[in-house]
């Protein structure tokens, strides 16, 4: 089952948004995510987090969201928070919209569940997807050819070896920098492994 929760960051394509979001089989609003959804029309399954970015004027108390309150002095985000609950509700992969831009901290601390739910979680911004790829699996890559992918240690890799990107790499270390940025989907497919640490791999797909 695949999960959808909408974060209080910036959402640019409201269109494209809204089709990820309806793909999705449980859809948790992370507190001010909420109204992100009241715009696109899509009443979410469950609201989830402290409740200081969300007015009774976006969510009546009568809409028939349930409502999953935490005190303002919590140990955890409130994406966090919605992220532990998509899972304890039977999701197997979890996307976050609108994780990214408003404030730099939450960005940062959004990427950095990417990598605490390695493979599980992926951030998703327009045509771009985030995620965090460890030694226990492969990314598979499927897109359109020419598409931007970039290989971003966090804060390192060893043993980077990809198919099917124009800059290839063999069992490659890559350490703090920009090495991996602009690589190119060279097929439909392609894949991602590495054989130690943890990696972000991003990919940009504007006409898919």
């Amino acid at each position: 089952m695949n999960g959808c929760v909408v974060c209080n960051g910036e959402i640019h394509d409201y269109g494209r948004a809204k089709s990820q979001i309806l793909a999705a089989q449980l859809v948790i609003a992370a507190d001010g995510g909420s109204t992100h959804l009241k715009v696109m029309g899509i009443l979410p399954h469950v609201i989830i987090g402290d409740m200081d970015s969300i007015g009774r004027a976006s969510w009546p108390e009568g809409e028939p969201v349930e409502r999953v309150q935490f005190p303002p002095d919590k140990d955890k985000s409130d994406a966090e928070l919605a992220i532990d609950l998509a899972f304890e509700r039977g999701c197997d992969f979890v996307s976050l919209l609108g994780a990214t831009g408003g404030r730099l901290d939450h960005e940062l601390g959004n990427v950095s569940l990417l990598a605490k739910y390695a493979g599980r979680v992926a951030i998703v911004d327009g045509g771009a997807t985030l995620v965090a790829v460890d030694r226990s699996q492969e990314c598979a890559l499927c897109g359109k050819p020419g598409a931007i992918v970039s290989l971003i240690p966090f804060p390192a890799a060893e043993r980077v070896t990809t198919h099917g990107l124009e800059y290839g790499l063999v069992k490659h270390d890559l350490t703090p920098g920009t090495r991996g940025v602009s690589n190119v989907l060279l097929d439909s497919k392609a894949s991602v492994c590495v054989g130690g640490g943890l990696l972000l791999v991003y990919m940009e797909n504007t006409d898919s």
